[in-house]
């Protein structure tokens, strides 16, 4: 016998609590994959032992960093320690050869992220 798919739009609206008794002790199981487009997940109630299945809809994904904010976040740690290096009581001739260093760091850096982009 075949389940239909039950529609609880209190569920849908507030999910983490089992759509019959309504506790929030509930266990999830790993996600699959079912079609193109939908993923599934088993959960069971701890509390009165419902067993049920949220299906999901895949859409997308956001990726985490994106390359652009890489390149800003290095920049702004390559000025922090420039900052920090140009507060540092140390001859002339090192510190240039410092920001030479961190420099050369960004210039590689950025060559890098652009390659990987194209």
């Amino acid at each position: 016998m075949k389940a239909t798919l039950e529609i609880n739009e209190k569920y849908i609206n507030e999910p983490g609590n089992c759509p019959k008794c309504n506790n929030g002790s509930i266990e999830y199981d790993n996600v699959e994959i079912f079609a193109a487009n939908q993923i599934l997940q088993n959960i069971n109630c701890m509390t009165c032992d419902f067993e049920w299945q949220d299906v999901y809809e895949f859409k997308g994904y956001y990726p985490l960093k994106i390359e652009n904010e890489i390149i800003i976040e290095t920049k702004i740690i390559l000025n922090d320690l420039r900052t920090e290096i140009g507060n540092i009581p140390i001859p002339i001739i090192s510190y240039q050869v410092i920001q030479h260093i961190l420099n050369t760091l960004e210039k590689i850096l950025c060559k890098h992220l652009q390659e990987q982009n194209t």
